[in-house]
């Protein structure tokens, strides 16, 4: 398992964004594989990212078996699936 911070992950979808917008809307996706509470900031940097064509992709669940309605994870499944 790997750790880091919210703001760094935020960032590199960021940079994905402007990378995609730089090359002229190529095709551009982000995958990955990221844990934690719910954080609406990295909501928005993903629904930034669809918005501007970027193609986003998201383990989420794999370390719960049952998934609170309300629960981050389930609403990342639910956005990008």
């Amino acid at each position: 398992m790997g750790y880091g911070a919210t703001a760094d992950v935020v960032a590199g979808v960021d940079f994905v964004v402007s990378w995609h917008q730089q090359r002229g809307s190529r095709g551009s996706i982000a995958s990955m594989s990221i844990g934690g509470s719910k954080n609406s900031v990295l909501d928005t940097a993903v629904v930034n990212a669809h918005n501007s064509g970027v193609v986003v992709v998201a383990a989420a669940g794999s370390s719960v078996r049952a998934l609170p309605p309300d629960s981050a994870k389930a609403d990342a499944r639910a956005r990008l699936t």
